[in-house]
């Protein structure tokens, strides 16, 4: 009986453990670069891709996050990446933000206008004192989720800088002390 316990014990203590571990924050770049990997790994060669929508609360952070995926998938050679800058008429016709909200719908329209097979996009919002990024691709004829990732990311000076705004930062406890003082 106590073999039996042990064994369920220990069984618990490794999902626990995994759990943690799967839970840990990672640098944005870190992030990107997983990201990037997992599309790499789960698409066809010689696949098309579009990087079409990234929303973020800041444009920085977007712009940078597109940036990034796209100079890694290109370095990899796997997958073809549809240039940004082919974006510009079809956004303009079709009145999209980048770094908005597209449906399912029109971005697979852009996809089909662009000759791209997946498009790529996602989000990062705050977690707590961190960050969630999550990335997903989705098939252009069926729009099928081919992959879908999601990543915390720990609030290092990058990101914070890029955010550009304290207002999301959690109050350190002297802060809030000074700022208690101030209110006297």
């Amino acid at each position: 009986m106590k073999k039996k316990q042990f064994i369920w014990v220990s069984i618990l203590l490794f999902l626990v453990a995994g759990g943690v571990l799967h839970a840990q924050m990672v640098l944005l770049d870190m992030a990107i670069e997983d990201g990037a990997k997992q599309i790499e790994a789960k698409l066809e060669a010689g696949v098309t891709v579009v990087l079409l929508n990234f929303k973020s609360p800041s444009e920085r952070v977007a712009n940078y996050v597109l940036d990034e995926l796209r100079d890694i998938l290109v370095k990899g050679g796997k997958v073809t990446v549809v240039d940004k800058a082919s974006l510009a008429p079809i956004q303009q016709e079709m009145n999209l933000q980048l770094t908005g909200d597209v449906n399912d719908r029109s971005a697979q329209a852009v996809g089909k206008r662009l000759g791209a097979q997946s498009i790529v996009s996602g989000s990062i919002e705050v977690d707590g004192i961190n960050y969630r990024m999550r990335l997903r691709t989705i098939e252009v004829e069926t729009t099928d989720v081919q992959v879908s990732s999601t990543f915390g990311v720990s609030r290092d000076a990058l990101i914070v800088t890029m955010m550009g705004n304290t207002a999301n930062r959690p109050e350190s406890s002297n802060n809030r002390r000074e700022s208690r003082r101030s209110r006297r």
